[in-house]
């Protein structure tokens, strides 16, 4: 079983980039971060700064991952085209 708060204190604060998946182990997020322990575990803070579109998807995390990087500005080769819509675009949209 995926436990995200003990998973949230082991990220580390190296750049890289995070995939959320829902309960289907679908990936409905792909970002990148500088820090991933600072980015990641803004998702599951609770803040008034999260518009409906980020509560959503929050609420359909069952379990996340990473890919450390050399740097946060580039996730050259595991990011996906830009071009496309993301799944959650698709979701929230659809």
């Amino acid at each position: 079983m995926f436990d995200i708060e003990e998973e949230l204190k082991k990220l580390p604060a190296q750049p890289g980039v995070y995939l959320m998946h829902d309960k289907r182990d679908e990936i409905i997020y792909v970002g990148k971060a500088i820090s991933l322990k600072n980015r990641v575990r803004q998702y599951f803070q609770s803040s008034r700064n999260k518009t409906a579109k980020i509560e959503q998807m929050v609420s359909r995390i069952a379990r996340f991952e990473y890919i450390v990087t050399d740097s946060g500005g580039s996730g050259a080769g595991v990011q996906p085209d830009q071009r496309a819509p993301s799944p959650v675009q698709h979701y929230v949209k659809g």
